[in-house]
């Protein structure tokens, strides 16, 4: 069972998402586990273009640049936050919890090119090897087409 929500209003823009397995017969002696997980993001176009979302397809389509870096322009400049959640301990198995809060930055020079970093924090939890927290930093540059 899923459920998922989005919408834009103006330059602001918002997700959440949530789902839960119900995985059958996992092991003969723990029978049905039930496994969740979703995640809430929010994000703000600094340079006040919106984020086109497109109903009928359920996707968030590529911003139109307002001021493009080849015409003297900024570009497009983003934040974002999001946080996360993915449970996979029930019954006896021990998959362990993960919430992870992830903070970006995107840079769109034009409407086909991006450019974004981000960085996360996750805290590992109820797992039977030990507990575990992970910070990491990513860098990605997207050309689309």
């Amino acid at each position: 069972f899923a459920g998922e929500i989005a919408g834009e209003f103006g330059a602001l823009y918002g997700a959440a998402e949530f789902a839960v397995l119900n995985a059958h017969d996992i092991t003969a002696s723990q029978g049905n586990a039930n496994l969740r997980g979703g995640y809430v993001e929010l994000g703000w176009n600094i340079t006040g273009e919106h984020r086109p979302l497109d109903l009928k397809k359920g996707t968030f389509g590529r911003p139109k640049v307002a001021a493009p870096l080849q015409k003297g322009g900024v570009g497009l400049w983003q934040i974002a936050a999001r946080y996360d959640m993915l449970d996979l301990t029930t019954k006896g198995l021990f998959g362990g919890r993960q919430n992870t809060v992830v903070l970006g930055v995107s840079w769109y020079p034009n409407r086909y090119t991006r450019l974004f970093m981000n960085y996360s924090h996750s805290e590992i939890s109820d797992r039977l090897d030990a507990d575990n927290d992970a910070d990491t930093l990513g860098l990605r540059f997207n050309l689309d087409w």
